[in-house]
Parts: structure tokens; sequence; C-alpha cells
């Protein structure tokens, strides 16, 4: 399969939508720019990060990221072509981005059963939790 400016993948435009974990978890690769929260989303779920802009304040973590192999930045449409080309004839290059990146772990799980337990504890009961 070559990807040239014409193709027959069939593409579907979302709007606003509040399951973007769900999304980025049925990607091989995440499209977009480098703000911290979708890097970090993509590294906590393992999926390789293709950038193709950036403002001022967001190149440190776009250096974070390609420094350590986790993604790539493309500064134009044939180099993005060029990439996803590349990456259709060796799929192996996103399975070795995905075991390069770092373990992260959402803690929102952690914080809950903290605040549980703070609260479940009668001696901290009117008292505030922290």
């Amino acid at each position: 399969m070559n990807l040239s400016n014409k193709s027959n993948t069939s593409v579907k435009i979302w709007g606003y939508v509040e399951n973007m974990q769900d999304f980025l978890q049925a990607s091989d690769v995440v499209l977009g720019k480098p703000g911290a929260s979708q890097t970090f989303e993509c590294l906590v779920k393992k999926k390789p990060i293709i950038y193709t802009t950036y403002m001022e304040n967001e190149l440190s973590t776009m250096k974070f990221v390609l420094e350590n192999n986790f993604g790539w930045y493309v500064k134009n449409k044939k180099d993005f072509i060029k990439l996803l080309n590349n990456i259709l004839k060796k799929p192996d290059l996103l399975k070795k981005k995905s075991q390069k990146m770092i373990k992260i772990r959402s803690c929102s799980d952690d914080i809950a059963k903290f605040i549980d337990k703070k609260l479940s504890n009668k001696k901290n009961y009117g008292k505030g939790i922290f």
C-alpha cells in the first residue's frame, strides 16, 4: 500500500468528544501537536506520536518525545506521507516506539483510594482531608 495525495481510506470527522481515551486506545499512532496533556495521554497509552506543528511553549515537550524516540516530527505534508509510507513498509517501527515509552500510569485510582480512606476514617471526620 502506498499513500499519496489520493486515498481510498475513509475518514470520519468527529467533533468534540468526551471519550478521547477510547480513541487513543484504538489508535496505532497519534497525530497532533505537542501539548502536554495529549503527549502524556499518549505516553500512558503507549501510543507513538507524530507532531506536525508546535508553538514555542510546546517545544520542550516535543524535544522530550523526540530525544527519547517516542515519536516523530514532520514539517510538511510531503514528509508526513513519507513517514506513513515508511511505517506501512516497516510496521515494527510503531512497535519499537511503543516499547521504548516510559511507564507512566494514571494516578486517578490512587487519589480516589486516598480520599476514600481519609473520609472513611472517623478520626478525620469534620477535620478536612489534608
